[in-house]
C-alpha cells in the first residue's frame, strides 16, 4: 500500500481544521478516531430521544481572526451571544468579555500554585488575548457544534480526505528516514509521510526503538444533560459560573437538538465541578436545584437526565514541542480553547 501524506489522530474541530488545510493543498489525508461519533470533546451524540445533543458546555472565544475563518471560509452562520450569555460571580452578573479575563486569570493562578507552569503559561496567554478583545462580541455557530463538525467533514470529503471511526491505535512507530506507521488494533497498518497528534488525541509512540513517555495531566469533566418542561424563565445562552461549589458552566442547547423540543421545554448541558455518586434521577434533581439556587431557573419540571463523563489525558505543550523538534515526521497541536488553538497554530 502506498504511503499516505498525512494521518491525523482524533477528530476535534481543531484537528479537522488542520486536516482541511492539508487536504486543500493536495495532500492525501486520513483521520483516525477511536470514538463512534466525530468531534472529540465537541461531539454531539444521541441522548434522551434527541440527536445532535451538545453533551459538552462550549464557548467560542471572541477572536476576530477565528470568526472570520468560520464565517468567510467555512460559510457558517454565527449568532451573537449578546446579554443572554454572561458570567456569575457570587450572585453578580458580569459581561462575558470580562468574565473570560477573570476566568483565565483564576485558572492560570491555580495552575501556577500547583506547579503546572506549562498550563499556567498557556492560560495566561488566553487571558492576555481576552483583554485585547474586550470590544469584540462573542458569537456561536447558529447550528451549534453539529454544524461546525458537519461543515468541516463535508469540506474534507470534497477534498478526498477519509475519516475512520471506531478505530483504536495499538502503536505508532517512527524511525529516522522511514515513513511513520500506525498499527491499528484490528491488525491493519497505515503508513504516512507525516502524523499529526494533539495533546488530547494521541497513541502509544515508539521513536527509534524507544517508547515515548511524556508527562500527562489527567482530569475528568462531569456534565449533565437535563430535559426540562414547563420552563417559564427568560432564555439564557451560555453562563460561566465562577466560585461556586457545585456548578462550573451551563449552556442552553435546545436550539441545536433534533427533533425540536416543545416550546416550553429546555435542554440544558450543565458542567459540574464534581460528579456525585447518585443515579440519574437524583443527579438531575440536585443539578436542577443548583440552577435554581443561582436563580438561573425558577419553575421547571425535570423530564429526563443523562450523565456524560469525559476523561482527559493532556500532554503539556512543552513535551509536544520537544517531540516535534526531535521527530520532524510528527506535527502536534497544543491543547487550548478552540479559537486560541487555531490562532496559536496559525500565528494570526
Amino acid at each position: 500500500m502506498n504511503a499516505l501524506d498525512t494521518v491525523a489522530i482524533g477528530s476535534s474541530p481543531l484537528m479537522l481544521l488542520r486536516a482541511l488545510e492539508l487536504a486543500r493543498s493536495g495532500q492525501r489525508v486520513t483521520i483516525l478516531d477511536r470514538a463512534a461519533v466525530p468531534g472529540g470533546g465537541w461531539a454531539t451524540p444521541a441522548l434522551l430521544g434527541f440527536t445532535n445533543v451538545e453533551a459538552g458546555v462550549h464557548l467560542l472565544e471572541n477572536r476576530p481572526a477565528f470568526y472570520k475563518v468560520l464565517a468567510d471560509d467555512l460559510g457558517l452562520d454565527l449568532v451573537a451571544e449578546g446579554p443572554a450569555s454572561f458570567g456569575l460571580w457570587r450572585g453578580h452578573r458580569i459581561n462575558m468579555a470580562r468574565t473570560r479575563i477573570l476566568f483565565h486569570s483564576l485558572v492560570a493562578a491555580k495552575a501556577l500554585r500547583r506547579g503546572r507552569l506549562d498550563q499556567a503559561r498557556r492560560i495566561a496567554t488566553s487571558a492576555a488575548r481576552a483583554t485585547r478583545q474586550l470590544s469584540t462580541p462573542f458569537a456561536y455557530p447558529a447550528g451549534g457544534c453539529a454544524a461546525l463538525t458537519a461543515t468541516l467533514l463535508q469540506r474534507l470529503a470534497a477534498h478526498g480526505a477519509q475519516l475512520i471511526l471506531n478505530t483504536e491505535i495499538g502503536q505508532i512507530t517512527v524511525d529516522a528516514g522511514i515513513p511513520p506507521t500506525c498499527r491499528l488494533a484490528d491488525g491493519r497498518t497505515l503508513t504516512a509521510q507525516k502524523l499529526i497528534l494533539s495533546s488530547r488525541a494521541h497513541a502509544p509512540l515508539v521513536i527509534d526503538g524507544n517508547r515515548w513517555q511524556p508527562p500527562v495531566e489527567r482530569a475528568t469533566v462531569h456534565s449533565v444533560v437535563l430535559h426540562l418542561a414547563n420552563v417559564t424563565d427568560p432564555h439564557f445562552g451560555y453562563v460561566e459560573i465562577l466560585a461556586d461549589r457545585t456548578l462550573k458552566r451551563v449552556r442552553d442547547i435546545t436550539a441545536y437538538a433534533s427533533p425540536q423540543p416543545a416550546p416550553s421545554d429546555r435542554l440544558l448541558c450543565v458542567q459540574r465541578r464534581h460528579d456525585p455518586d447518585t443515579d440519574e434521577a437524583t443527579l438531575g434533581a440536585t443539578t436542577l436545584a443548583a440552577l435554581q439556587r443561582l436563580n438561573l431557573i425558577t419553575n421547571a419540571t425535570l423530564v429526563a437526565t443523562a450523565r456524560q463523563t469525559l476523561k482527559l489525558a493532556t500532554i503539556p505543550d512543552t513535551a509536544l514541542h520537544a517531540l516535534t523538534r526531535q521527530t520532524p515526521q510528527i506535527e502536534t497541536l497544543a491543547s487550548t480553547d478552540l479559537a486560541d488553538g487555531y490562532i496559536s497554530h496559525r500565528g494570526v
